[in-house]
């Protein structure tokens, strides 16, 4: 059997995994989502027209709908859908802030399908984490050579508390695709694809921007590894990297596509729209424990502080554990998780400082977290433990999809 074939297998098994359960998250979640929603609304006072959004979102005309795709109607899913549906508008600023990648792709494939945004929404998240989750097991594959790890580390990241906002109509789904097709093309020297996976992550995020820095590094280990003079490493890194230079332009066009449509700066969306402002890292990590502090609660009930000590933990581990003590990952996550902190909220017509909000669901694109709990914690149990804990797993994700269909918890 030639090469080729061994990689095409291997590239079969990895599809079908990632897309059997991608197929499987949304199945599950979408009952499970749709029984929540139908059993206990005749029960609670919701807020009326509860599958509207504000703005120019059509109203979903039938129950079905409404039952089944409504129930992710929530949070910065309705300004997304938003504007698939309507564009960018300076007259409904607030979800302006957002990339263009996820609502011009929910709209690109809503032009094709019958039915409201959201069955195309679901489409692309669908697929997207499909993508995602098979780029996650090859990746893993190629760099610890083990496909039991990859299993598990796809099984994870499924498994997921919050992971129910990769099936939701955000960004989680496409950005991991994209940061994923970055990794595993500038791990195996392919530039331009790795400048591909950087720019569309940019365009679904702007904090994509960063992985220039990290793309910069696994080249810079790789090329200058030859042992070559100065003159020709410096050569060779012009002209082989120079694709990586593309990815922080994917922000640029983004400011510039705002601008010419007559939107305000972004600064000035997230004060009078979002209240956020912006700050160094150190200062925006001191306000959100001060903030955990005062209220030491939100520890048990809200998936953001409860991240915390869960991200730093395992990231802490990346950097004792020898098998996982890679530069551009230990960057890429420690790098990215004090990026998070640079956004902090102040309670609306006060100066009251909050905290950095959605640091749960920014770290679900933080994978290497996933790599090192699957192997450090997963594969580390007993066979019988271990299924028990994935159990324990899939029980927390009902739980915490179940708030978020009842407006319990946020984004």
């Amino acid at each position: 059997m030639s090469w080729a074939d061994v990689r095409w297998r291997r590239w079969q098994a990895a599809l079908r995994l990632g897309l059997t359960a991608a197929l499987v998250h949304r199945a599950v979640l979408m009952t499970w989502a749709t029984v929540v929603w139908l059993t206990v609304q005749p029960y609670v006072p919701f807020p009326p027209d509860i599958n509207r959004a504000d703005g120019n979102l059509p109203a979903l005309e039938t129950a079905l709908l409404a039952n089944t795709l409504g129930v992710w109607r929530r949070w910065d899913a309705n300004h997304y859908l938003t504007l698939a549906t309507s564009g960018y508008s300076s007259e409904n600023p607030g979800p302006t802030v957002f990339g263009i990648l996820t609502p011009f792709s929910f709209h690109a494939v809503d032009r094709l399908l019958p039915g409201p945004v959201d069955v195309a929404a679901a489409l692309v998240q669908t697929l997207a984490f499909a993508a995602a989750l098979t780029l996650l097991y090859r990746f893993v594959e190629n760099q610890y050579g083990e496909p039991k790890l990859a299993r598990m580390t796809v099984t994870v990241t499924a498994l997921i508390p919050i992971s129910y906002f990769f099936a939701a109509p955000m960004s989680e789904s496409l950005y991991l695709a994209c940061v994923l097709l970055f990794f595993y093309s500038a791990y195996r020297s392919r530039w331009g694809w790795a400048a591909l996976g950087g720019v569309l992550a940019t365009l679904a995020r702007p904090q994509g921007a960063a992985l220039a820095g990290i793309g910069a590094v696994i080249f810079l280990q790789r090329e200058w590894q030859r042992r070559e003079t100065l003159a020709a490493n410096v050569w060779r890194t012009a002209a082989a990297g120079w694709p990586l230079l593309a990815i922080p332009l994917g922000y640029f066009f983004f400011l510039a596509y705002r601008h010419v449509l007559g939107l305000p700066p972004l600064n000035e969306v997230y004060r009078t729209e979002s209240f956020v402002f912006f700050t160094d890292p150190i200062s925006g990590l001191y306000w959100t424990l001060r903030h955990l502090i005062e209220h030491p609660r939100l520890l048990l009930t809200e998936a953001d502080f409860q991240a915390i000590p869960l991200c730093f933990g395992l990231a802490a581990l990346m950097l004792r554990d020898r098998r996982h003590r890679r530069l551009p990952m230990i960057l890429y996550v420690w790098g990215y998780l004090l990026l998070f902190f640079t956004k902090v909220n102040w309670v609306k017509d006060s100066d009251e400082i909050t905290s950095s909000q959605s640091i749960a669901r920014y770290a679900l694109a933080l994978f290497p977290l996933a790599i090192v709990f699957a192997d450090r914690v997963m594969l580390r149990l007993r066979p019988r433990i271990r299924s028990f804990a994935l159990i324990g797993l899939f029980v927390l994700l009902l739980i915490t999809s179940a708030r978020h269909v009842l407006y319990l918890a946020g984004p």
